[in-house]
């Protein structure tokens, strides 16, 4: 803290307020990890007692349940510790990051055209899980994710499109809080637990980046994520 005594105050109120929050939003993401990572006991025996029961009606719908909220646990795990963990930073090539993902997750519906490589600075563990629930869902609920890589003023431009019905506006925005699902059935295998795009989203902020949806205007979904090369 330096310059005039206004200035130095307003700097100590500042930062009394920047590490509020973050011992706020600390304790909040500590609390969620141990409130879901003391969950998995009572589940695990609550799923061993299910499989001894009877294959009855009843019994197969208890089974679905407690999947579902075993699921629901582990991608709640998942979103606490994208959000807490602190990875290391370290040069990426972001041609062969998208095209590895594309093979991975493709299972023949995605497509990436080759280029020269991009190299940027960031933490490629998490950036490779934002960019594969990406192009996950767009294979998912689009059918296809054609993505695309292009460079434009010191910022990596990604696009992943996908050939689907796309959303109503007043959902293009909302499908990235957590646990909003895209899909209303109640199934895992279509539908997920509505954390995929909050991740996603948590992540590439954290990288200094953006990342929204916009309908195509010959039908589809883009997701348009924008990382400053060099971000943290």
């Amino acid at each position: 803290m330096t310059g005039p005594s206004d200035v130095r105050d307003t700097t100590r109120a500042f930062n009394q307020m920047k590490d509020r929050l973050t011992r706020f939003v600390n304790e909040r993401t500590h609390m969620l990890v141990a409130l879901s990572h003391d969950l998995r006991s009572p589940l695990t025996a609550m799923r061993l007692r299910v499989e001894m029961l009877d294959e009855t009606e009843g019994s197969i719908r208890l089974k679905a349940l407690v999947e579902e909220m075993q699921a629901m646990v582990e991608a709640t795990l998942e979103f606490a510790r994208g959000v807490a963990k602190a990875e290391a930073t370290s040069a990426v090539d972001l041609t062969a990051l998208l095209g590895d993902l594309v093979k991975d997750v493709a299972r023949g519906g995605a497509s990436f055209a080759p280029r020269e490589p991009l190299y940027a600075t960031f933490r490629p563990q998490a950036l490779n899980r934002a960019l594969r629930n990406l192009i996950d869902n767009a294979v998912r609920y689009g059918g296809v994710a054609d993505v695309t890589l292009t460079q434009e003023s010191g910022t990596a431009v990604i696009s992943i499109a996908d050939k689907g019905p796309g959303l109503p506006d007043d959902q293009l925005e909302a499908v990235f809080e957590p646990f909003v699902r895209l899909e209303r059935s109640r199934s895992r295998d279509t539908g997920g637990v509505g954390l995929g795009l909050a991740i996603a989203r948590t992540i590439i902020q954290a990288h200094g980046g953006t990342v929204a949806l916009h309908d195509l205007p010959d039908g589809g979904l883009e997701a348009a994520v924008r990382l400053p090369i060099g971000a943290v």
